[in-house]
């Protein structure tokens, strides 16, 4: 997450309070801000959408969601207190352990997001069989191997095949394995392996990208078979592509200073501390950026953004405020501000369609 990485520069030269108090302040707010926004679109998945509705890019969004959560909810306890003191507290250990989940979420994150992208371009390719697939099956098995592979990527360091992420017993920096220069051949290994896959898998993304922007265009006709029973207009299958393009360029975007910082440090250039520590904050953009994408580019999860909050309003509103309302109990008729028509709400919630013209507006 943002400025946890305890580069040199960041612990070496932090501000005496309050301005470090403010530092923290500000990161643990944008942290559960990540956390909560991520909410929304889990919660369009599992209760807004019916099971029969939901495709494998919903699945692939909420395991994204839940992703981000657990990369907040695995590293803010570890990091959140170094930020309060001119040092890495907890020592190696914490560390170490810090580190780890940092990479697994983050690795798990890319590959999702380019599951996604292939996810698209196969539908955009094979309609058919795409949709007389077994998705859930498909979309749970993706997640797994995923999740599987990032974790074994993420322990290599382990085993020695990385910088240490503390020098000294006494060390009170907590270097990163992908931006510390590595000393010894073998510390090379996990580092250029790592930089090795993400830009491979970038160019493939982008390359994929490329190949649904254009078959995105000449996309026209309707999605029918004889055998289904629902249908998939241009209209939601454009809506889904796009909104999957933009995560995925989104996301690349915000890896991209860390591909090339972490590359001229293993080369043997000299870079900045100041643009390190930068450089690894703008790798969180993308999980806080994710949730309003959805919001703009989808209608399904717009209209279920819309829900969610009505009914959140909803929940909090007293009940039975109107004055002059006939209530009567013991078998005779019962009338509710809330369900009969006669009577206005004292606040009134904008219906779906008029925020959906208000946001095509804006």
């Amino acid at each position: 997450m943002p400025y946890h990485d305890g580069s040199p520069y960041e612990t070496a030269t932090s501000p005496a309070a309050p301005e470090q108090d403010v530092s923290g302040i500000v990161s643990a707010v944008l942290e559960i801000f990540i956390f909560l926004s991520n909410i929304l679109p889990l919660l369009v998945v599992v209760k807004i959408k019916k099971r029969s509705e939901r495709t494998i890019t919903d699945y692939f969004i909420a395991a994204l969601s839940i992703n981000d959560m657990l990369a907040v909810l695995s590293t803010m306890p570890v990091s959140l207190p170094s930020y309060f003191h001119r040092e890495w507290l907890g020592g190696k250990p914490t560390c170490v352990f810090y580190q780890f989940c940092l990479f697994w979420f983050q690795l798990s994150a890319m590959l999702l997001v380019t599951a996604m992208s292939f996810d698209r371009l196969l539908a955009l390719w094979r309609p058919m069989q795409y949709r007389n697939g077994r998705r859930t099956l498909r979309a749970s098995r993706t997640i797994i191997i995923t999740y599987i592979t990032t974790m074994i990527l993420s322990a290599l360091p382990l085993t020695g095949l990385a910088p240490p992420v503390m020098v000294g017993p006494d060390s009170r920096l907590c270097q990163s394995w992908l931006l510390t220069r590595s000393k010894r051949n073998h510390e090379a290994v996990y580092p250029l392996t790592l930089l090795t896959i993400i830009w491979t898998v970038m160019f493939a993304v982008l390359l994929c990208n490329g190949f649904l922007l254009k078959h995105l265009v000449q996309y026209k006709k309707r999605l029918k078979h004889p055998n289904l029973q629902t249908y998939i207009d241009k209209k939601s299958f454009k809506d889904f592509t796009r909104l999957v393009i933009v995560v995925a360029v989104l996301f690349y975007l915000t890896w991209l200073p860390v591909l090339v910082v972490g590359t001229l440090i293993q080369s043997g250039q000299k870079v900045g501390e100041l643009i390190s520590v930068y450089a690894l904050a703008s790798t969180t953009l993308n999980a806080l950026l994710n949730p309003f994408m959805y919001f703009a580019l989808s209608r399904q999860f717009r209209n279920g953004y819309i829900q969610i909050f009505s009914w959140v309003i909803q929940s909090l509103r007293p009940r039975n405020t109107c004055t002059g309302c006939p209530f009567r109990s013991n078998g005779y008729r019962t009338t509710n501000m809330l369900t009969d028509g006669r009577y206005r709400l004292k606040y009134k919630i904008p219906s779906i369609e008029f925020v959906e013209q208000i946001v095509t507006v804006l």
